[in-house]
């Protein structure tokens, strides 16, 4: 199965440095928008020192990560689905747009632990989109 990973999904793969969490990607296909990597440069610093993998082995643990994902650039993505993200998240997170409307480009779900993004998008009538813990206890 195929799905969209949110930037706090990742970076929280990233600090745990679990090999539970390579399996799972190289068991599924999880495509990411390239705005990503803005989110994971801000945080970078703060992603390793908190990270339980010294430095040698955290890089070793995030190429092996990001191996398995499939960035999307936004170029790739269709503007009436940009626009559609944009418009439904103006009050609920607009720096989430490009998670969303890269998930409705794929016509894939996303995966987020954004409780208040998952809630928002819902009562919007947007279905495909599940919270992390639910993927979890589902696979």
């Amino acid at each position: 199965m195929e799905f969209v990973l949110d930037a706090n999904i990742l970076m929280a793969m990233l600090i745990s440095g679990k090999a539970q969490y390579l399996r799972l990607v190289r068991e599924r296909t999880f495509f990411i928008p390239e705005f990503l990597f803005v989110e994971l440069a801000k945080y970078q610093v703060d992603i390793v020192r908190t990270s339980r993998l010294s430095g040698s082995e955290w890089t070793i643990y995030a190429t092996s990560l990001f191996m398995q994902l499939r960035c999307i650039p936004r170029c790739c993505i269709a503007p009436e689905n940009f626009n559609k993200a944009s418009n439904w998240l103006v009050d609920i997170d607009p720096k989430d747009t490009d998670y969303l409307a890269l998930s409705l480009q794929l016509d894939i779900p996303l995966l987020t632990r954004d409780r208040p993004l998952w809630q928002g998008v819902r009562k919007k009538g947007y279905q495909q989109i599940i919270l992390f813990n639910e993927f979890l206890t589902g696979i």
